[in-house]
């Protein structure tokens, strides 16, 4: 019988090569495939989420610290997040990998979350409605008072009048006081008129209402800013990101400049030495549907500069899009090259608005 000779067979570094790029082209199309599937949660969208949730934690220790200042029950809220962040917890673990996700629990478990906020929110605005009415009263009670007061005192005068004109004795009418002093009606008369003239009396009223009124800002109270990572800028700079796209040579930065707070705080620096477009985002944060928002912020510019945009991009919980909707906040906005100044603008979010980055 004839034997056979072994054949030898070798792979080529091109057959190598050819083998990886197979590999690295598998790989991708797994990649693509985690993308389309509705029950994994990818790596991008792993990371979105983990930058997301952390806007959602921010605005949830607010909200709780403010509720148990005014003594409200953050009982359900407290129960939502914590079902929300064994939820996150499990599937951010590792934002490396893809991983399974049940949407309808997500969905459940977010909608339950934005519910129980929701509560509390409003309870938190009722808190503060009812404590301007309770300043308002007080200030009343003040102005009452002070009119008693003026009252007293005109009374006191009047009745001096009455005596003098009725030729009655009026050295002895008071007499005896706690020092063993003596006075007379009409001297009270004229002391009395004197503390409470007319214009102590106004001043007194305006005083007290100025000081009931800054003890109990509205506005202050409901001052929550929702957006995370958006003061006391730190380098390394953290909740904000360079946009993809545009000039090659876009930078963003942490820097101070005298326009603001004399030099001494810290800025959010977008710069560009080319004749293109340098864009910059904010973390997500979560937002409530049909709710209006105000949005502000203090800026100015080189007059090189030739306008600026701000955007709102909103999505939907559980839309693996990076926005569902645009809302314009500021369209070539031009500002100041020689002061800093304060710009506002007030939105309403849509029926599917659930988190949003600026």
């Amino acid at each position: 019988m004839a034997e056979s000779n072994a054949t030898q067979v070798i792979l080529t570094d091109d057959g190598i090569k050819i083998i990886k790029a197979q590999n690295t082209a598998d790989n991708a199309a797994s990649g693509v495939a985690n993308l389309n599937d509705p029950n994994l949660m990818s790596v991008i969208e792993k990371q979105t989420q983990a930058a997301q949730y952390a806007g959602l934690t921010s605005q949830y220790n607010v909200i709780l610290a403010r509720a148990k200042e005014a003594s409200i029950s953050t009982t359900a809220l407290t129960t939502a997040y914590t079902n929300l962040n064994t939820f996150m917890t499990a599937i951010l673990t590792d934002t490396t990998k893809a991983s399974d996700v049940n949407r309808d629990n997500y969905k459940s478990l977010t909608d339950t979350y934005n519910t129980a906020l929701s509560k509390v929110q409003s309870n938190l605005d009722d808190y503060v409605n009812n404590e301007f009415s309770t300043a308002s009263s007080q200030a009343v009670v003040a102005d009452s008072n002070a009119t008693v007061a003026k009252s007293a005192a005109d009374s006191t005068g009047a009745l001096a009048e009455t005596a003098f004109e009725n030729n009655q004795i009026t050295s002895q009418a008071v007499t005896a006081l706690k020092d063993g002093s003596t006075v007379t009606i009409a001297e009270l008369a004229n002391g009395l008129s004197t503390k409470v003239a007319d214009s102590d009396y106004e001043t007194y009223k305006t005083q007290t209402k100025d000081l009931i009124a800054s003890k109990a800002s509205k506005s202050e109270a409901n001052n929550a800013n929702l957006i995370p990572y958006s003061s006391h800028f730190t380098t390394p700079l953290t909740g904000w990101t360079l946009i993809n796209w545009g000039a090659t040579d876009r930078k963003l930065l942490v820097t101070t400049h005298t326009f603001y707070q004399n030099g001494t705080g810290a800025l959010l620096y977008l710069n560009t030495a080319q004749n293109g477009t340098a864009a910059a985002g904010s973390n997500r944060f979560p937002l409530l549907p049909n709710t209006i928002y105000t949005f502000q912020f203090k800026a100015f510019a080189s007059s090189n500069v030739v306008g600026a945009n701000v955007y709102l991009l909103s999505r939907a919980y559980g839309s693996t899009s990076d926005y569902d909707a645009v809302h314009g906040l500021f369209k070539n906005l031009v500002t100041s090259p020689s002061q800093i100044d304060q710009y506002t603008v007030t939105f309403t979010t849509g029926a599917n608005d659930n988190e949003g980055y600026i």
